[in-house]
């Protein structure tokens, strides 16, 4: 952990950013609910404890954080309505 400082803290600078630009529903619900991490990144030992510390809010790791976005990403496909919201 400590050799991927700079890293992690330029995550948690970048984060912090967008914190502060959520609307305040949103703030509710992740103070609320936390956050989720996603990605290789997330199975890094004490970055879950490194957001908590951060931003003092629950952080949680995905049950299957190298596939997950993949998963939701295939999932989307299989409702036209989704992939029609977001595409310009």
């Amino acid at each position: 952990m400590e050799a991927l400082r700079p890293t992690t803290t330029g995550i948690v600078q970048t984060l912090t950013a967008c914190l502060e630009d959520l609307p305040p529903q949103a703030i509710s619900d992740v103070m609320s609910e936390g956050v989720l991490v996603i990605g290789g990144g997330s199975m890094l030992r004490g970055l879950s404890q490194l957001f908590e510390e951060s931003f003092g809010l629950p952080v949680k790791t995905a049950e299957r954080p190298l596939t997950c976005v993949a998963e939701g990403a295939t999932a989307c496909l299989d409702h036209p309505e989704v992939v029609a919201a977001y595409s310009g």
